[in-house]
């Protein structure tokens, strides 16, 4: 008589692998969202850092002041992007539409997500940082000042779930600060 090999997998095969699958996927989801989250912050950090420095760089460069301003308004207003611009008259505000613009970039970040610091500098309801030609953050009337960004991952309830801080001293160089607000500037 041939001897008759068996191929596939029993049942009682199928359902151990099943439930190995399950508890491991039970162990690895809350650690996938907090790795997003993590992610979501570098990506906001290093945008915005990115942006500090290219107008920093640009007020060097052309030897001009240079000013970075929250596309939006209000308390969040840099969530919804910002617009980096030459700042030919510095003596009389923060003016975009009337100055040559270097880049406007939208952010999609959500609300409550990138918030100016206390100490940040505010033309309105508009959060703005300028660089003088020195690359030395400025406030308007040419005061020296530091300033400082929170960077907030919130879930739809509200709740905070990662935070940090992009800490911009009176130089204009930036620093970020792990798990803290802008307090820690």
């Amino acid at each position: 008589m041939r001897k008759v090999i068996q191929t596939g997998v029993t049942l009682v095969e199928l359902l151990v692998v099943i439930a190995i699958v399950g508890i491991l996927a039970m162990i690895a989801v809350p650690n996938l969202q907090s790795f997003l989250d993590s992610s979501r912050l570098a990506a906001m950090t290093s945008d915005f850092n990115g942006a500090l420095a290219l107008a920093r760089s640009e007020a060097i460069k052309r030897q001009t002041p240079v000013t970075l301003i929250s596309a939006g308004t209000g308390a969040e207003s840099l969530a919804s992007g910002w617009t980096i611009f030459v700042d030919t008259n510095p003596a009389t505000g923060v003016v975009p539409t009337t100055n040559p613009v270097i880049i406007a970039q939208q952010a999609a970040y959500g609300a409550g997500s990138l918030i100016g610091g206390p100490n940040m500098a505010r033309t309105g309801n508009r959060e703005y940082v300028t660089f003088d030609t020195l690359g030395a953050a400025v406030r308007i009337g040419g005061a020296a000042g530091a300033a400082s960004a929170n960077f907030k991952i919130v879930d739809s309830a509200g709740t905070i779930r990662r935070q940090g801080a992009l800490c911009i001293d009176w130089n204009g160089r930036a620093r970020y600060v792990k798990d803290m607000d802008s307090s820690a500037c």
